[in-house]
């Protein structure tokens, strides 16, 4: 088993916190774009709606959670990686529908399936038990 000072473990415990919102952050500015393109649709106009739906709806959850101004810095106090993961896994979104009643599946949930996922990866050697705010 991995032995890991307390130091190495908050250290750890920072970066998987900061990357986490970071990429929060990340989508923020890249719904908020002119430039957004819908992966489902390259349609200007459908960008557009999908865009303001998912930063309208990243937006509202980041201020529920208490993540939005002041956005959380180190030491991250009062925050689990784990909860948070939970918490970024558990967004509220709307579901939306365009042209003809026809089902569009762009949400929170699909839009940051593959974060807590890839952020999780980056920690090696190191369970979740530990990342717990001590």
């Amino acid at each position: 088993m991995f032995l890991c000072t307390t130091d190495a473990i908050d250290t750890r415990r920072y970066l998987a916190i900061e990357s986490l919102i970071e990429g929060l952050y990340k989508r923020l500015e890249m719904y908020r774009s002119t430039d957004y393109t819908c992966r489902y649709s390259g349609d200007s106009h459908m960008s557009f709606q999908c865009g303001s739906v998912l930063l309208g709806s990243l937006m509202k959850e980041l201020y529920r959670l208490g993540l939005d101004q002041p956005r959380p810095e180190i030491p991250f106090s009062g925050l689990s990686f784990s909860v948070l993961c939970g918490q970024v896994q558990n967004m509220k979104s709307t579901e939306w529908y365009h042209a003809r009643n026809d089902y569009h599946p762009c949400n929170l949930k699909t839009a940051l399936g593959d974060l807590t996922t890839d952020v999780s990866g980056t920690i090696i050697d190191l369970s979740l038990e530990e990342l717990k705010h001590r």
